[in-house]
């Protein structure tokens, strides 16, 4: 491959405190230099075992998924393990050892560039090795987790309008936005959105409950869910269009954390600290499961009334995983193990 630049581009001042912190390359805590290097050796060893995957673009959209399951690709959704995470890592590390490229938040910065997208045209095919999702989401997640221009923390009224200023110019080209804005394209589509859409904050009203749940319910009919299941896929977007005062996130949570339950037979029983270490003991006696993605939580779900339905349960997860240190860099069975001789009392 052609040796990259560490050059960087001009763009707009990044001195701004992000809300989130990324993952920096270079020293890592969790590995000493031999299991590094032993990585990176493991790299060079294997072979692509997605490359099916990995061969084309294929869009997002239902009609690039469709077309991807007519290829009969089989791919992983939902949210990041922490082993695909440290796999990127190490893809990310071995590109950076082989290209000589020095800052990574730089060299993905410049991939806009036509010259370094023709250089590197297989760059995320290369990072991406090992690991079962389509390229844009390999590409989605390196720009979330490597571009420290990413993380713009708050924004200001100044920047605000600094925004609306360059989109009278630039029109919708979001890259070329957020190159002037020291951010990525991502983060001023999603900030012109929230501006072009305000939403409300605070307390749900009666009726804004009453949308979201009708809004839900209507999904369920379409897909043929039951009960409190949520169908496959769905637009947290479109939810919050057909609400109408709130954002995707807002309408996630609601649903996720109160809404979903709170209409049940079951809905005053309340979560405890006993319901805490149920189920710490309930995940580590699970056997063969590895990530928090096998675990089948709707079946965890059966007899315990205060778990009233699986994504209420895994929230509850999330809650009680925050105790152990750097536990968002840790898998399941290791923040399983500080919890249980953490948490849990012991027995005689």
């Amino acid at each position: 491959m052609t040796t990259a630049s560490g050059s960087s581009p001009s763009t707009a001042s990044s001195g701004r405190k992000g809300i989130y912190q990324p993952i920096v390359i270079g020293g890592d805590e969790l590995e000493d230099e031999g299991a590094h290097e032993l990585a990176l050796q493991t790299f060079y060893q294997e072979e692509d075992q997605y490359d099916d995957l990995h061969r084309r673009w294929y869009r997002t959209s239902k009609e690039g998924r469709e077309l991807m399951e007519k290829d009969g690709l089989v791919w992983k959704k939902g949210r990041w393990s922490v082993q695909e995470l440290r796999l990127l890592k190490r893809n990310v590390k071995a590109f950076m050892k082989e290209n000589r490229v020095k800052e990574i938040a730089t060299f993905i910065l410049s991939m806009g560039r036509s010259n370094h997208r023709r250089e590197h045209r297989n760059f995320y095919q290369f990072i991406g090795k090992g690991i079962q999702r389509p390229l844009f989401f390999i590409y989605r997640k390196a720009i979330q987790v490597f571009n420290v221009q990413n993380y713009v923390g708050r924004w200001t009224e100044e920047m605000d309008r600094e925004l609306m200023r360059l989109r009278e110019i630039h029109g919708n080209r979001w890259a070329e936005i957020g190159r002037h804005m020291g951010t990525t394209g991502r983060a001023v589509l999603d900030r012109f959105r929230s501006l072009r859409n305000p939403r409300k904050g605070g307390r749900w009203s009666e009726e804004e409950e009453q949308k979201l749940f009708d809004v839900m319910a209507t999904l369920r009919q379409e897909h043929g869910g039951e009960g409190d299941d949520l169908p496959p896929s769905v637009s947290w977007r479109d939810v919050a269009s057909k609400v109408g005062t709130r954002t995707e996130m807002q309408c996630h949570q609601k649903w996720v954390s109160s809404l979903s339950w709170k209409r049940s037979p079951e809905a005053g029983v309340k979560w405890t600290k006993s319901d805490d270490l149920k189920l710490i003991c309930v995940l580590a006696s699970l056997e063969g499961v590895e990530e928090e993605e096998e675990v089948d939580w709707e079946g965890l779900c059966e007899g315990w009334p205060a778990a009233h339905n699986a994504h209420y349960l895994r929230m509850k997860w999330g809650a009680v995983r925050r105790d152990v240190p750097h536990y968002n860099v840790q898998t399941l069975q290791e923040n399983l193990e500080y919890l249980m001789s953490n948490r849990v009392p012991a027995t005689d």
